[in-house]
């Protein structure tokens, strides 16, 4: 706070207890946001999430156009609340995007890919992790347990578009033992909600 000013005008009505009032009002909003600033700058803060945490993620993670005060009205708390809690997520890396999804069919095909590597490889994961996060057609990438390394959600045109994707980047890999592929037919559920099951999930 040193070196800060404070600058804020307001009416003044004659009343010293009100314009004390106002003061304490204005400070008390300027540095709740100052901390929220200070304490939650930090990319991927730990933070820990309380109800109204989790009933504002609900909220917006199915629809993230409604306003603050919409919001508060459902939650219970203020506009300026649901606001610096947002903020506070945000800026914790606990919301990572604001988004516009899209039907994938509109766009073509998506194919669920399941990758094998001959051996374990380290170095080999790696650079296959570098090179998943450099392809525009890999919307999803997963290192997995079981009987295969990787899971691909990858979206093309045409069977053939992925067919010539797979010659491409897949194939030329040497750690890669085999791939398979599994074309969607249709799309039963497709969710973003992050709904974690519990025991006492219904």
């Amino acid at each position: 706070m040193k070196g800060r000013r404070i600058r804020f005008s307001m009416m003044f009505d004659g009343s010293i207890a009100l314009f004390q009032q106002n003061v304490l009002a204005y400070i008390g909003e300027y540095m709740t946001n100052f901390v929220i600033n200070e304490c939650f700058k930090k990319e991927n803060l730990q933070m820990d999430l309380d109800s109204f945490d989790l009933a504002i993620l609900d909220i917006v993670q199915r629809d993230n156009q409604r306003s603050h005060g919409s919001i508060g009205t459902e939650v219970n708390l203020s506009a300026s609340a649901v606001r610096r809690r947002l903020s506070a997520m945000r800026n914790a890396g606990i919301i990572v995007a604001d988004v516009a999804l899209i039907d994938p069919a509109r766009r073509g095909l998506t194919f669920i890919t399941s990758v094998t590597f001959d051996r374990e490889d380290i170095q080999a994961y790696e650079n296959f992790e570098k090179t998943m996060l450099a392809e525009p057609a890999v919307a999803q990438c997963y290192s997995v347990s079981g009987d295969y390394d990787f899971i691909l959600l990858v979206f093309a045109e045409t069977p053939a578009a992925y067919a010539a994707w797979g010659k491409r980047v897949l194939m030329p890999n040497p750690a890669i033992g085999r791939y398979s592929t599994a074309i969607v037919w249709s799309q039963v559920k497709f969710s973003t909600v992050v709904q974690p099951a519990d025991e006492t999930y219904p």
